[in-house]
């Protein structure tokens, strides 16, 4: 899966993902948290690179919907343009 993917489906442990400088990578866990605005949730995602390096990325998320006040869309969109 491209990166700026990660926050908009439903992935399990292990799967993989690759981050634009990173590299590689593989979803070590995932998990939600409450936050104080009414039915969001924080995602958060901890990916282990084959370079090394662990990150945990996170977004705020409306129940199970798309992540709020992203620009996945517009990654999406750029990198699309890049290829052609």
């Amino acid at each position: 899966m491209a990166f700026h993917e990660m926050f908009h489906q439903e992935y399990q442990d292990g799967n993989t993902l690759i981050h634009p400088a990173l590299g590689l990578g593989a979803i070590q866990s995932q998990e939600e948290q409450p936050l104080r605005r009414d039915g969001y949730v924080a995602r958060l995602i901890r990916v282990q690179f084959k370079c090394g390096q662990t990150c945990v990325f996170h977004s705020r998320v409306k129940g199970h919907e798309s992540p709020s006040e992203s620009l996945a869309s517009e990654v999406a969109r750029a990198l699309q343009e890049r290829e052609e």
